[in-house]
């Protein structure tokens, strides 16, 4: 486990689709508590979900933003996919969000090594709230493991 820092670190996340009671790590601390999971979901820092990702982080205040990123695991064997794509936006309301960009899944599906996927984006934005919508694997049944949501 591997501790980071920024500007997101113990910031208020805003589930608007719930994780998994069965992979809920810390809880809705998970993904701003600055540490990064290790080799393994077991670990309790991967929060796995069976449906989309859509969280928003509220920074507390209008910040200068020009990172925004988190890690997916994939591992197949598991049933754990990194996801299709990734959304980032930003906003200064909570409301009404703008689109900043979007980062694309690279990696074949049958893929068979353990596997850690950055999605990410830089920018330069001012904003109180960054928003992740990832789209999960098609597969019925897949897993969508992340760990920490990075602003900077």
């Amino acid at each position: 486990l591997v501790p980071v820092q920024h500007i997101g670190k113990g910031c208020k996340v805003i589930y608007n689709l719930p994780y998994s009671d069965r992979w809920k790590a810390s809880g809705e601390t998970t993904l701003t508590d600055g540490i990064l999971g290790g080799w393994s979901y077991v670990d309790k820092k991967w929060q796995g979900t069976l449906t989309d990702l859509d969280v928003t982080v509220d920074l507390g205040c209008e910040r200068d933003i020009h990172f925004i990123g988190a890690t997916f695991m994939h591992s197949v064997g598991a049933w754990v996919y990194v996801p299709e794509q990734v959304d980032f936006y930003v906003s200064n309301n909570g409301k009404d969000f703008k689109l900043v960009n979007t980062s694309w899944k690279d990696m074949a599906d049958n893929y068979d090594r353990l596997s850690f996927k950055i999605y990410s984006t830089l920018c330069e934005e001012k904003a109180r709230y960054v928003r992740l919508k990832a789209k999960k694997n098609h597969r019925d049944g897949a897993w969508l493991f992340t760990d920490e949501i990075i602003v900077n």
